[in-house]
């Protein structure tokens, strides 16, 4: 019980402070639609030949199991 509290502790002083600015940041710039749209465009050259994907890749608008390849997963459980 001790090293649960210990982690939270640990959580709350140290990893949710350091991640704080980043999610403000991410938070505001998904906010503001063209500057989101703006670095996709600048990311396009390195993302294509990387990855096969647009630079603008975020901007799928829920379309994206074709960049996973998403397969429903069979039922394995025996009735």
């Amino acid at each position: 019980m001790s090293a649960s509290q210990r982690g939270l502790e640990v959580w709350a002083s140290v990893v949710f402070p350091s991640l704080l600015p980043f999610f403000i940041v991410a938070e505001l710039l998904i906010a503001f639609g063209g500057v989101v749209h703006f670095i996709g465009v600048l990311c396009e050259p390195i993302m294509r030949p990387l990855f096969n994907v647009p630079g603008v890749g975020g901007d799928l608008s829920g379309q994206w199991e074709w960049l996973v390849d998403i397969h429903p997963v069979p039922n394995l459980q025996r009735d």
